[in-house]
């Protein structure tokens, strides 16, 4: 899974590599730096971009992968959807609306609060996969892309 948050307040790029929910890869970029973060057994291994192990705390919570999915409503009677192509892939766009109060629960392990409601999309493939959410709120956009990523 790859996100991007940005907004006044915050500006975080990440990839996650999880495992069934229990081995966690993680990598920050931030100021053209990378730090690593291998979550296995509930250690915490953390490299910083020279590869030397960083002792710090980790400023957000970055394992919870399914957060980003709750905010997705794609059920109202008035969803706009359409087709499109991306490379030989076909999948279906989905706007949606979102509450504040839902993309603010979602956006809480950030500190990030929206003070309207706004807008979202997603893509989904013909198995009904999701490939990418979009958030869009109160001058805060976030992206989301949802890979089946075997290997690094």
């Amino acid at each position: 899974m790859k996100v991007s948050i940005k907004s006044k307040k915050i500006q975080e790029n990440y990839i996650v590599f999880n495992t069934d929910n229990k081995e966690y890869n993680i990598i920050l970029s931030k100021d053209n730096k990378t730090i690593t973060i291998d979550i296995k057994n509930g250690k915490k291994k953390v490299k910083d971009s020279e590869g030397k192990e960083y002792t710090g705390e980790i400023k957000y919570d970055y394992t919870d992968t399914d957060i980003y999915l709750t905010g997705v409503n794609i059920t109202d009677s008035e969803i706009d959807s359409s087709e499109l192509t991306i490379g030989k892939e076909k999948y279906t766009k989905y706007n949606f609306k979102i509450t504040k109060e839902k993309f603010n629960k979602i956006m809480n392990p950030f500190n990030i609060e929206a003070k309207t409601d706004g807008n979202g999309y997603t893509y989904i493939d013909k198995n009904n996969h999701i490939y990418l959410i979009n958030y869009n709120i109160s001058g805060i956009n976030v992206n989301v892309s949802y890979t089946n990523i075997k290997n690094k």
